[in-house]
């Protein structure tokens, strides 16, 4: 069988990079704001709390939305197809939180949930168990919302290819049972 790839939205990725980009300065700005570098005398915000409260969430916004920017920025110069699909199983690379390469023998049976891509796994917490901490706790709050653990974004594909990148999966799996 052949090696197919199915290429993400650039210009979905454009956008994406610049709205997080003013979000990261202006929590970079927060931060700095918390810490007293724009004001001449420390008084001029003089309740630790209120400082507190800014910079905790200056901080966490910088830790949010400089790794969702970084990770859009590193796909937008990389420029790799989001989905892969070959003999050996599928490589989801749609995301920040991509699942990386599935093999079909983990592989219960892919669906389609538009503009989603969903794989059904035959034991879904080994593989949560293999994954960083980071991304294993993402999947199981998406999974307690009722989603399921991995959902391949592929939005500038159609429903009728959708389907059809599904039909073809789900044939790879039963092939190689």
């Amino acid at each position: 069988m052949d090696r197919k790839e199915f290429k993400a939205s650039l210009s979905k990725r454009i956008k994406i990079f610049l709205l997080g980009l003013p979000m990261f300065l202006v929590s970079i700005i927060l931060v700095l704001v918390a810490l007293n570098v724009f004001q001449e005398s420390p008084a001029a915000v003089n309740t630790y709390i209120f400082r507190l409260i800014v910079l905790i969430i200056g901080a966490i916004g910088c830790l949010f939305f400089g790794y969702t920017t970084l990770v859009v920025f590193m796909f937008i110069i990389m420029q790799k197809p989001a989905l892969m699909i070959d003999d050996k199983g599928l490589t989801d690379k749609s995301s920040g939180m991509s699942a990386g390469f599935i093999p079909y023998n983990q592989i219960k049976v892919v669906s389609n949930r538009c503009p989603y891509i969903v794989v059904h796994l035959k034991d879904p917490e080994a593989f949560l168990n293999k994954e960083p901490f980071y991304k294993r706790k993402y999947r199981r709050i998406n999974k307690k919302y009722g989603y399921d653990y991995i959902m391949i974004d592929l939005v500038e594909y159609d429903n009728q290819k959708i389907h059809g990148i599904c039909k073809e999966i789900n044939q790879r799996v039963k092939y190689t049972r």
